[in-house]
C-alpha cells in the first residue's frame, strides 16, 4: 500500500499489474464490443453528435460483468486513503481507441475542472482490457502535473509525458487532476478500455448508478460494491426515508473518514 500511495503522490499515477483475471478481462470485451454497438444505435436515435467517438457512457448500468469488476476495485482499500475518505463512483464507461475514430481523449486534459493543493478530489482508474503498447495507443502522463494547475503546452507535455504501457488485466490509477491524453493508435486493432473516476461520497456522481440498477440488483452485492456503487451515500426523497436508524440512514455516518 505504501509503495502505491507514495507513487501517487510524487508522480500523480501508478500501474497495478494483474488486478483482473484473465476470464472477466475476456468477458469484458465481449460485453464492451456489445455495448458500443449499442450505444452508437442510442447516439444514432438520441442525435447525438460525437455518436462516432468510440464511447459508452455509464456502462455500469447495463450490471452484468460491469458490475462484478468492482469486486476487484473494493480489494485496492489504500485508494480510500489517497482520497482520505470511503470512495463512491462518480463515472464508469468504456472506450475502444481505433485508428479510426475521433476520440475527444486524445487531447491533453484533465478529468476534473476543480484544482486543489489542499487535498486530491479525484482518482482516475483505466482497467486495460487490451495490452498497451505504444503502437496502439498507450495514454500519455506527465509525471507530477497534478500539482500544476495551468495545462502545459503541447511541445513540452509530449517531451516529458511518459506512457502507460501495460497488459491486459492492469489498471492504472491516477490524481484526476493529472495532465494526460490518449495516444494515437497506429495499428487495426482495438485498444479497449474501461474509465472509472472515483470521489469522496459528498461529490454529486454523473449518474445514478442504484437507481439504473434497481435494489434488489444492489441488494445483492456485497457491502464493498454497494459503497463504490453509492449506496450508502443517497439522497432521501420522503421523510420516512430520512428519520431512520443509524444503519439503515440513505447516507450514513461514517462516509467522509477513512478509519
Amino acid at each position: 500500500m505504501l509503495a502505491e500511495l507514495n507513487a501517487l503522490s510524487r508522480d500523480g499515477y501508478v500501474l497495478v499489474p494483474a488486478v483482473f483475471p484473465a476470464d472477466t478481462v475476456a468477458a469484458v470485451r465481449l460485453a464492451l464490443d456489445a455495448a458500443l454497438l449499442q450505444y452508437a444505435d442510442l447516439h444514432q436515435q438520441l442525435g447525438y453528435t460525437n455518436a462516432e467517438q468510440g464511447g459508452a457512457h455509464h456502462v455500469l448500468a447495463k450490471g452484468g460483468v460491469f458490475l462484478e469488476t468492482l469486486s476487484f476495485l473494493s480489494r485496492l482499500d489504500w485508494l480510500t486513503h489517497y482520497l482520505r475518505s470511503k470512495l463512491v463512483i462518480n463515472s464508469y464507461g468504456g472506450f475502444d481507441n481505433r485508428r479510426d475514430r475521433k476520440l475527444y481523449v486524445r487531447n491533453i486534459h484533465r478529468d476534473i475542472r476543480f484544482f486543489s493543493t489542499e487535498r486530491p478530489l479525484m482518482l482516475n482508474l483505466l482497467v486495460m482490457i487490451d495490452d498497451f503498447t505504444i503502437h496502439n495507443g498507450a495514454t500519455h502522463l506527465l509525471p507530477g502535473s497534478h500539482r500544476q494547475e495551468q495545462q502545459p503546452d503541447d511541445a513540452l507535455f509530449y517531451a516529458r509525458a511518459e506512457r502507460a504501457v501495460g497488459r491486459s488485466g492492469d489498471l492504472l490509477v491516477f490524481d484526476s487532476r493529472l495532465w494526460h491524453a490518449a495516444g494515437h493508435n497506429e495499428t487495426d486493432g482495438s485498444r479497449r478500455a474501461l474509465t472509472i473516476t472515483l470521489t469522496s461520497p459528498f461529490f454529486k456522481p454523473q449518474f445514478d448508478y442504484c437507481r439504473a440498477l434497481g435494489d434488489s440488483q444492489c441488494q445483492a452485492c456485497s457491502d464493498e460494491v454497494k459503497q463504490l456503487l453509492g449506496y450508502y451515500a443517497r439522497i432521501p426523497a420522503t421523510l420516512s426515508e430520512w428519520y431512520q436508524p443509524a444503519d439503515k440512514r440513505f447516507y450514513r455516518g461514517d462516509q467522509d473518514h477513512v478509519t
